[in-house]
């Protein structure tokens, strides 16, 4: 299963790396270019630097072959807004 996740902290990693042992692929979205490259680094996944409420952002991360997305940023309204654009 294709799945995108907005967001890259606590949460964001945890989901990324279970899913990741799951044989999911794997893309994550943050604006954190930081932690994006770590995240990438530690697990086998795919990363995306950007905000992910943004269409730009996330078709460039893949959303039109992605089975789900899984927004999981520290602001509700990025979230939602998010959620509504995929």
């Amino acid at each position: 299963m294709n799945i995108i996740i907005v967001g890259c902290g606590k949460v964001g990693y945890v989901m990324a790396e279970q899913l990741n042992k799951e044989k999911h692929e794997i893309t994550v979205i943050d604006s954190n270019t930081d932690k994006l490259e770590q995240v990438i680094g530690e697990l086998d996944i795919q990363g995306c630097a950007g905000n992910g409420s943004s269409l730009k952002v996330q078709m460039s991360a893949g959303v039109k072959n992605t089975d789900l997305l899984i927004a999981v940023t520290n602001k509700d309204e990025t979230n939602l807004l998010s959620c509504l654009i995929a």
